[in-house]
Parts: C-alpha cells; structure tokens; sequence
C-alpha cells in the first residue's frame, strides 16, 4: 500500500489533483487511521490518468468513459482466460470440438 505523497511522488502531480480523482471515483484507496492507502492499481490508475490529461489532452468529462471502457476490458479478459482454464480441464474429444467451432 502506499500513501497520497507516494502517489504525488510517483506521478510528479499536485496532491489536490489526486484528491480530485479520488473523490470522482477514479481512484480507489482505502482509509487507514485517517490516511488514505494506495494499491498498485491506484498509481497504474493515477499514472493513466496523469498521461491522457496531460501528453494525450483528455479532458475530465472523458476520463471516467476510457476508464470505464479498460476496466471493461480488463474483466472480459479475466472472463476469457477463465473460460479458456475450464477449457483445458475437459477432456481432450470435447476441447477439440469447442476449438473447431471457435475456428469456423
């Protein structure tokens, strides 16, 4: 876990601008005796945030909708290779037959 200075430290960005995602729900932290705690998603979150404000020239009303869509496809990802574990766990006639349709 790390704290909002490690965050700012990390990002090179204005405490209150990490406040600011935080309190849109861009960033998740937790409240640990009064301090804000980071996860590793948190600064990835951050430093994505950080970098399309900033060398791309997103603006805030578009964060939340290219936040959203990775986090869309981040899930179907983990989804997907779920679907790909079970499908290594079935036996070999019917692992074949699900690949043949996938190939049609």
């Amino acid at each position: 876990m790390m704290t909002l200075d490690d965050i700012v430290v990390s990002c090179r960005v204005r405490r209150i601008e990490v406040r600011r995602w935080v309190q849109a729900g861009w960033l998740l932290p937790v409240e640990v005796d009064g301090d804000l705690q980071f996860a590793e998603v948190d600064l990835a979150r951050a430093h994505l945030i950080r970098d399309l404000r900033r060398a791309l020239g997103i603006n805030e009303a578009a964060i939340p909708v290219i936040l959203d869509l990775i986090d869309q496809r981040q899930a179907t990802e983990q989804r997907l290779r779920r679907v790909l574990e079970a499908l290594a766990d079935q036996p070999d006639d019917l692992r074949d037959a699900v690949l043949a349709r996938l190939h049609r």
